[in-house]
């Protein structure tokens, strides 16, 4: 059983686990998916475009309905990416081998829905585990990890694939692990942050932050997905007019140039804070 709200993130699974020998029976997605506006009117749709036509696609009204759609498929195993809700644990005890997650950073560091931005913004390495799913978000032992080199990417079109090749073969390494009865390394205890949502204040551009903070600022927000109904960043004044930085550098190339405490930034390619 897959349970992802991420189209590409179902197909890569349901992908893994077929050349791995295994069958994969349903896609279980969420309501909120398919009724809380146009962006995740888009993420039902990609779910439901990019599953194979031989497995069923689940929603369930609300988290308690998991267990008893769970129940009628009676899975061996379920792999979950990409989802918002805390799964249940009556229905993770129903599959035999229990349920894992792929959760793209490396854990115990950035917990949370947006790792990959945090991570970006703080400097970090980025990564992707696989681990046990238990009571709480992204608590559960470990069973693979992995790093991916971090050059010039500025979109998901971009890191994407990187993240999705290392992410298939941790999946197989823990597909591996499951089969012998391994039940991973437990997680240490930690006080990283939480990554949720960037504060408010983080919204606009901070140009007497550093160059390299500035650059990291602009650029974590392109991994940034749907949030709560509130002003999208980086937002900046530009020539009077209020924009998007969608990309920005260094070297005299950009748009146009903005100084900041330590040196200018080359500002790339904008967009209208509507779209």
């Amino acid at each position: 059983m897959i349970i992802s709200q991420v189209g590409d993130a179902a197909a890569s699974i349901d992908r893994v686990v077929r050349e791995a020998g295994h069958t994969p029976v349903a896609v279980l997605t969420t309501r909120r998916a398919v009724e809380e506006g146009p962006k995740r009117e888009r993420f039902f749709l990609r779910v439901f475009s990019q599953s194979p036509t031989d497995l069923d696609i689940l929603v369930p009204a609300n988290s308690k309905r998991i267990a008893p759609l769970l129940e009628s498929y009676e899975p061996d195993l379920v792999v979950c990416c990409g989802f918002p809700w805390l799964i249940p644990p009556q229905a993770l005890a129903v599959p035999r081998l229990g349920a894992i997650n792929i959760h793209p950073s490396l854990l115990p560091r950035w917990r949370g829905p947006f790792p990959v931005a945090w991570a970006i913004r703080c400097g970090d390495d980025l990564g992707s585990t696989v681990h046990r799913m238990d009571a709480n978000y992204d608590t559960g032992p470990i069973l693979a990890q992995g790093s991916v080199p971090f050059e010039n990417e500025w979109s998901w079109e971009e890191l994407g694939p990187k993240l999705d090749a290392l992410e298939a073969k941790l999946l197989l390494q823990a597909l591996e692990r499951l089969a012998a009865g391994d039940e991973g390394e437990p997680q240490p205890a930690t006080d990283d942050p939480y990554a949720g949502e960037f504060e408010d204040d983080y919204v606009w551009v901070d140009w007497s932050k550093s160059v390299e903070e500035v650059l990291r600022q602009i650029r974590a927000w392109q991994f940034v997905g749907v949030t709560r109904e509130r002003e999208r960043g980086p937002l900046a004044k530009i020539r009077g007019e209020t924009v998007r930085v969608q990309r920005a550098g260094r070297g005299g190339r950009g748009l146009v140039e903005i100084e900041c405490a330590n040196g200018p930034v080359d500002i790339e390619a904008v967009e209208s804070p509507a779209a």
